[in-house]
Order: structure tokens, then C-alpha cells, then sequence
């Protein structure tokens, strides 16, 4: 069984356990999504036979919906614990891991956005684009050296979210509409769906969705509610 039958055959599992038939999910799901236009039963078929996947964010309030983890709807595990939920210190791990990147690896995250934080506050959080050739990293209003007194994550770490934070870390859609490139970072807890993600994004010719260079494509209407897109402009290096 391939993983997008596993994914079919889960949502449609998971459906059946609520007593739902496929125009009572379709109703009660889009409601729950705030959807405009409620999906077509054609919609829940085609999920649940396999031939099409949900869209990312669609799969992170799936996984809402019926309380389970990311994991367990894409076939990658048989434990069904909802997405929040961390089951042991390893897995709570795995996800710090995710967030925090070491010294020695920042190679790895070349021309991308790095939230960097400073020791005893000598350095206000912010993002920056990542020139490791330069050993550099490029501010909104200054270039710093690469420095391992630095602290370097791949989100805004959870300690510094506040309402005031997000405000200036973040951009609304307005502010998204007008930029050619944005980058998207998922607020999912599952460290699998933020590698999935996570990343450079461009408009849709009729600037409904972002889309990525493998073609996963964002509605705007996910904005705040399944990514984040990060307030800092893709560099071009010379």
C-alpha cells in the first residue's frame, strides 16, 4: 500500500468512526474550517480513494478535526495522539532539534531565513537571511559576522511568541500580496509537516495561493491559521 492510499484509507476510517457518511463530513469539516463554499462530495471520494491528497494545510486541520497526529493520517505511524500532544522526552527532542540549529550545521541552511537570538539580550531576536560563503548573515538594517555566541533556530522560538512579537516578525496579507517572494514557515507542531512546508514561495499567477518550486501550494485564507510568513525579503547573492 502506497502512502497515499494510507492517507485515503485513514481519513476514511476516521470519518466512518464519527458516524459521518461523506456529505455530513464534507458539511460539518468546511464549517470547521470557516470554508466560504462547503467541499463537494466529489472532494471527500477523491480523498478517500486515494486519488488526490489533501492540500498541506488542509491535512493540519484535518488532523484537528479528528484529533489525531500528522503522523498517524500521513501513514508514517500507527500511533493516532493528537499533533500536540508529546508522547515521551525523545519525541519533545526530536522537536527542539528541529527548531534549534547547531553551529556546525548551519551550512545546511544556506540563503535561508534564520531566527537568531543574542546572549543576555545583546542582540534583538530577529530573522536574517543566511550567506554561509560569506559567513554572514543579512539583517533588515545591518550584516552580522556568523558567530557561535549566537543562538540560530529555524522558527521563532515558542519562549519569545507574544501578540507583540508576532506583529514584528510576521506579515499580514496585506504586506505578503506585495512581495514577489515570500518565506512561509508552518506553525504545525509535527516537525515533519514544518520540513514539508517550511520554505520559499511565489503568487499564483492569480494571486490566490503561494505556491513552491515543487508545487505544493498555500491558500491565502491559511495565513495565521495552518504558516506564517516571515518578515524578511530573499537576498540576491552576487
Amino acid at each position: 500500500m502506497n502512502p497515499n492510499e494510507v492517507t485515503a484509507a485513514r481519513i476514511k476510517l476516521l470519518r466512518s468512526g464519527l458516524g459521518l457518511n461523506q456529505q455530513e463530513f464534507a458539511n460539518q469539516f468546511s464549517e470547521f474550517i470557516n470554508r466560504t463554499e462547503t467541499l463537494s462530495m466529489m472532494t471527500i471520494s477523491n480523498w478517500e480513494t486515494g486519488r488526490k491528497l489533501p492540500p498541506t494545510d488542509t491535512i493540519i486541520w484535518m488532523c484537528k478535526f479528528f484529533n489525531v497526529s500528522a503522523d498517524y493520517l500521513l501513514g508514517l505511524s500507527s500511533e493516532n495522539a493528537p499533533s500536540g500532544a508529546s508522547k515521551s522526552k525523545k519525541k519533545v527532542t526530536s522537536i527542539d532539534e528541529q527548531i534549534e540549529i547547531p553551529f556546525n550545521k548551519l551550512q545546511d541552511y544556506d540563503g535561508k531565513p534564520v531566527f537568531i537570538t543574542g546572549p543576555n539580550g545583546s542582540l534583538k531576536p530577529q530573522w536574517a537571511i543566511l550567506d554561509y560563503s560569506k559567513k554572514t548573515l543579512i539583517c533588515h538594517d545591518m550584516k552580522l559576522a556568523l558567530s557561535p555566541k549566537l543562538k540560530y533556530s529555524t522558527i521563532t522560538p515558542p519562549e519569545l511568541i507574544t501578540i507583540q512579537s508576532l506583529a514584528h516578525h510576521y506579515l499580514g496579507l496585506e504586506d505578503v500580496r506585495k512581495m514577489k517572494d515570500v518565506f512561509v514557515e508552518s506553525i504545525s507542531p509535527d516537525p515533519f509537516l514544518r520540513g514539508q512546508v517550511s520554505g520559499w514561495y511565489h503568487h499564483t499567477p492569480d494571486k490566490t495561493c503561494l505556491v513552491n518550486e515543487k508545487g505544493m501550494t498555500l491558500s491565502y485564507e491559511g495565513l495565521d491559521v495552518a504558516y506564517r510568513v516571515v518578515d524578511t525579503k530573499k537576498s540576491s547573492k552576487k
